[in-house]
């Protein structure tokens, strides 16, 4: 009987594909047991500290700002006259560090018991976002997209909302969103827009980046929201005590 030079071939291929398969999905299953899920640590600048496996969450740290009030919203004269002009409510620099250090030594419970971290939305939740709020490229200039705001909503009962504010100017004052139902908001985040305008020899951008007086008013007790600033790129935590947590907007996508 005449047997095919192609036939032992086969015959392999037919064994040991199913069973390469097999491993494969244990592999794939064991990978998504235990390598990704992190408790991550970012330091006061949004810089990673450290990054501790996890079996069963994934959550990011930060430490809280250092950087006052005069540094987030200007030291000129018309920053400080602003009527919008918002405040930080910082840490000093030797708290910063000694949080800074307890994570580099591992001393997590430590850490925690300073204060002074600020816990991240849910990475899934803050791509979302961000993916809205980078319709506004940072880039300045008359685009449409540079400038509005750009706003989601978390409501207590989990439904999320998208919202466009109008497209406006600097030198008109600009134009905040509105937020339907704000008594029921969970969760809120925004952005502050890019656009810069000339008008004969004056030169007008949205002020301030970080979050505004307005916004800081607005927040309820120590619940987080976020501003999103698309001149600066940088993304800010604040509370009704003022801003609590600022670090760029690729950190704050990325971890």
């Amino acid at each position: 009987m005449s047997r095919s030079k192609d036939a032992l071939p086969r015959a392999l291929l037919v064994t040991f594909i199913p069973l390469l398969l097999q491993q494969g999905a244990l592999l794939a299953n064991s990978l998504s047991r235990h390598c990704f899920y992190d408790t991550v640590y970012l330091d006061r600048n949004g810089t990673l500290l450290r990054r501790v496996p996890d079996p069963g969450i994934t959550v990011t740290f930060i430490v809280r700002t250092t950087k006052k009030t005069e540094d987030l919203y200007g030291i000129s004269p018309l920053d400080i006259e602003n009527v919008e002009r918002g405040i930080s409510h910082p840490i000093t620099l030797e708290e910063a560090e000694k949080t800074e250090d307890l994570i580099k030594a591992g001393k997590f419970e430590e850490a925690f018991q300073t204060g002074n971290l600020v816990e991240l939305r849910p990475l899934a939740e803050r791509q979302a976002d961000g993916k809205l709020m980078l319709q506004d490229n940072g880039r300045q200039g008359d685009r449409p997209q540079n400038n509005r705001e750009y706003a989601t909503v978390i409501y207590n009962d989990g439904n999320r909302i998208e919202m466009l504010g109008v497209v406006s100017n600097p030198h008109d004052g600009g134009e905040d969103i509105k937020i339907p139902c704000w008594e029921t908001v969970r969760r809120y985040s925004h952005s502050h827009a890019s656009g810069i305008w000339q008008v004969g020899d004056s030169i007008w951008h949205f002020s301030p980046q970080a979050p505004s007086r307005t916004d800081i008013l607005a927040a309820s007790g120590g619940q987080t929201s976020i501003v999103f600033g698309r001149d600066s790129n940088l993304v800010y935590i604040y509370n009704s005590s003022g801003v609590i947590a600022v670090l760029p907007t690729k950190v704050y996508l990325k971890f």
